[in-house]
């Protein structure tokens, strides 16, 4: 069967060269200037700081920076899945694919219990919002594809049950490696724990659908090390999860961003003038917001294959912001 795949503009590049144009402002181009590091080259650049200065800048009645409404008649996917965190195919330059005329994405996903007597009220009635609540705790990898980009077509689950070797499946990035359809899905193996894993598969295509094959071998990658990244042991509500990779044109080196928190202890982070920012008076004290601590991790892969990886310092920090990115 002949193999075209269809190449698309995307937020997912766009996303990247922002973020690169945005860090390279402020950290002396910090992906392209890593030093001492035996597969970045060498390390010398200072995280991109996120400060309480930044986000009172963030406007909610501009529609830049907010999400618009959604009415509540629109038209959803599915009525028997929660569907949240959604990734489309694409490749390692950030480009969204399609394959033989199909788009394809994947997504969290987890069914719904409208008949489960722990999300029935005291009348009986489904209470869809507890169900939505308790969605992460089973959340699985599934995968759609659609011709249009508007009408989805559910193919189900990625990887079968078992094979993921944690009880959660979270979110990643499925990148299509060549015209013989071969993907390696990016996620987040959680519980118990949470490191970035890789699976690889493959996409096989007809008239009628979309089928992911073979995606049975999971190899973990690396977990938090407490120097860079924030460990369970350090917080156990940390954050480490959603890998993103891609090619940097600069150096031609397989690159990594993911979402973690600072290292340290729980409460023990400093929020300093340099996280502070200038901030107008009265919101000088932090308060609870000193255990906010996110970041945008980065790591290096010790070549285009993606099977051996070294974490470097994070791109940029939040702490005393926000906890998640």
């Amino acid at each position: 069967m002949a193999f075209e795949r269809k190449r698309y503009s995307s937020v997912a590049a766009a996303s990247q060269s922002y973020l690169k144009v945005s860090i390279m402002s402020t950290s002396s181009s910090a992906v392209s200037q890593l030093k001492n590091s035996p597969l970045a080259g060498n390390i010398n650049y200072e995280p991109t700081v996120w400060s309480r200065a930044d986000a009172l800048k963030v406007n909610e009645n501009d529609p830049t920076t907010t999400q618009p409404l959604v009415s509540a008649d629109f038209p959803v996917m599915s009525d028997t899945v929660f569907i949240w965190d959604t990734m489309p195919l694409r490749e390692l330059d950030g480009t969204v694919v399609s394959v033989n005329g199909w788009s394809v994405i994947l997504t969290l996903t987890a069914d719904r219990h409208p008949n489960d007597p722990q999300y029935l009220d005291a009348n009986g009635r489904y209470d869809i919002k507890r169900d939505w609540e308790d969605r992460h705790g089973r959340a699985r990898m599934c995968y759609w594809y659609s011709r249009t980009g508007k009408d989805w077509i559910f193919g189900g689950r990625v990887m079968a049950e078992g094979v993921s070797p944690t009880t959660r499946e979270w979110a990643g990035t499925p990148i299509l490696l060549n015209d013989k359809g071969d993907i390696d899905l990016y996620y987040t193996c959680v519980t118990p724990g949470a490191a970035i894993a890789k699976v690889r598969g493959r996409i096989v295509t007809s008239d009628q659908g979309v089928e992911l094959k073979d995606f049975t071998q999971v190899k973990k990658l690396f977990e938090a090390d407490g120097t860079y990244y924030q460990t369970e042991a350090q917080n156990s509500s940390w954050n480490f999860r959603d890998p993103s990779p891609f090619i940097d044109p600069n150096d031609g080196k397989l690159y990594m961003v993911f979402e973690g928190n600072v290292a340290g202890e729980r409460g023990s982070h400093t929020v300093g003038a340099a996280e502070l920012g200038p901030v107008p008076p009265g919101h000088e004290d932090v308060g609870g917001a000193r255990f906010q601590v996110g970041c945008i991790g980065l790591a290096v892969a010790k070549d285009l294959s993606g099977e051996e990886w070294e974490i470097l310092p994070p791109l940029v920090t939040a702490v005393g912001v926000n906890d998640q990115t």
